[in-house]
């Protein structure tokens, strides 16, 4: 018997209010939902301020790397990508540190906020097939039934579904290859 590796295949269901008034649960149709690699989420607040270098604690930095990004989503439509120019870890605490410099204008990540890895040579996909063959996207629609499904080689990756009155994040979700028998 062979054994053939394949993707992890990756479900989630999205579910909204019916209205602010009957918080009834629908499924959320035609949401984005998309795919980062393995993000780091903030211990304490930090101001980030205009060209500062400037250290933020997090719990683990993920798969954040020197002289790549990282993307705070401040707002749906306003994504802030700060460059990344250290990460340490502290295998002792469980902690580390990312030092990041903004270019815009000063604000705040409170504890809790999620900070994404982002590349120009792009990062993880969804695909159709369980084999990874075909060409890969980093979105998927959700359907009709609030679903998205998709295959993922990424082992660690976040998935963010984005909508103008809401921000959900899934973080440390689990991709990778598995051996099945044929």
């Amino acid at each position: 018997m062979n054994r053939v590796p394949v993707l992890r295949r990756f479900d989630a269901y999205f579910f909204k209010p019916r209205s602010p008034e009957d918080l009834a649960q629908v499924p959320v149709e035609n949401g984005e939902v998309t795919i980062y690699s393995q993000g780091a989420t903030v211990r304490t607040s930090t101001t980030m301020q205009q060209n500062v270098h400037t250290d933020i604690p997090v719990y683990h930095p993920g798969a954040a790397t020197v002289s790549s990004k990282v993307r705070f989503l401040r707002y749906p439509d306003d994504p802030a990508d700060m460059y990344v120019s250290a990460v340490s870890v502290d295998p002792n605490a469980g902690t580390g540190i990312i030092r990041a410099t903004w270019i815009g204008l000063t604000f705040e990540i409170p504890a809790g906020a999620r900070l994404f890895p982002v590349s120009d040579a792009g990062g993880p996909l969804f695909f159709d097939d369980p084999l990874g063959i075909g060409p890969g996207s980093p979105y998927r629609l959700t359907d009709a039934g609030g679903r998205v499904s998709a295959y993922v080689a990424e082992y660690l990756f976040d998935i963010v579904l984005l909508r103008p009155e809401e921000t959900r994040v899934l973080i440390d979700q689990q991709g990778g290859f598995v051996m099945r028998a044929d």
